[in-house]
């Protein structure tokens, strides 16, 4: 994959805003496998986001990462340096991209919202396909039932022997990681489920904070672990209910 190199100068003669649906993109070949990746440019926490769009293919296995976050607000907009032009993106995908960006060295990612053409409908099918296609094979329930069951259990087996206490645990922060709105996105299941932990590396960012996809599938092996051990344990008579139970009722929130 090569980039056309990044203007040194920005002149008024040379940048205009354009809107996503406004940007001239250079056509896919349809009857490949190729795509758009994205060039995030190497800046300070306070320059601008700067960005180049490149053709590759699928077929070629390109190294990238791709992003998968939350669209936002569509009238909340902020704007970013795509090649000469200033393209509009949600704040949302602002935060992620400033979030990303490394100081020293250029990082390629795919993004929906800027790699594919939002306004052509046939370009969106296709590129729906390709996604698929890189997704890989799908993970069958037994292999997550083995993933949450086994390690979480032999997890809360160590932790109980060292001195582990529920009720010591910070539930309400854990309950309102897992109540955001971007949990309830169809493809953020698909893309928690369709791989393997140790085929597909996977970093979660949250504000300051971020923890690899084994992380994420141990805590919810021990959650779910605890779920089985709290609802042998509930009173009914008080309707007093055990952690992790008691903090979620608690919320109103239902289940996370």
């Amino acid at each position: 994959m090569s980039l056309p190199d990044f203007p040194d100068k920005e002149s008024p003669n040379q940048i205009k805003i354009i809107h996503p649906k406004d940007y001239d993109y250079s056509p896919l070949d349809p009857g490949s496998s190729e795509f758009r990746l994205l060039e995030l440019i190497p800046g300070l926490e306070d320059e601008e986001i700067r960005c180049m769009l490149a053709h590759s293919a699928l077929d070629n296995n390109p190294s990238y990462e791709a992003l998968s976050y939350l669209w936002g607000d569509q009238q909340d907009r902020r704007q970013i340096l795509l090649g000469e032009a200033r393209f509009s993106v949600t704040s949302n995908l602002h935060a992620a991209l400033r979030r990303l960006r490394d100081p020293r060295h250029s990082r390629t990612l795919w993004v929906d919202a800027i790699c594919i053409n939002q306004s052509d409908n046939d370009e969106k099918t296709m590129q729906a396909v390709n996604i698929i296609k890189a997704l890989g094979r799908l993970l069958t329930h037994a292999d997550l039932d083995e993933i949450y069951r086994v390690e979480g259990e032999n997890l809360l087996s160590r932790l109980n022997r060292v001195g582990f206490r529920t009720t010591e645990m910070p539930w309400d922060a854990l309950w309102a990681f897992f109540e955001q709105p971007y949990w309830s996105r169809v493809w953020v299941i698909q893309e928690l489920a369709v791989r393997g932990i140790e085929t597909w590396p996977c970093t979660f960012y949250c504000g300051t904070s971020r923890f690899d996809m084994r992380e994420y599938a141990l805590t919810c092996g021990v959650v779910v672990q605890l779920f089985l051990q709290s609802g042998k344990m509930i009173d009914f008579a008080t309707g007093e209910m055990p952690e992790p139970l008691g903090s979620m009722f608690r919320r109103n929130s239902g289940h996370p």
